[in-house]
């Protein structure tokens, strides 16, 4: 996930677009997190 500041950082873009794609990436952190809490448990059994 570390390299995702950097690209954001190097995207060709001016800030103004660039700061609508944080939040996006923010939304893509949060399912990822669901996802990782859904299969918590059936890793663990």
């Amino acid at each position: 996930m570390q390299a995702l500041p950097k690209a954001i950082a190097e995207y060709p873009v001016g800030a103004d677009r660039r700061s609508d794609l944080i939040p996006a990436i923010g939304s893509i952190k949060v399912t990822f997190t669901r996802l990782d809490r859904r299969e918590g448990p059936a890793v663990a059994d």
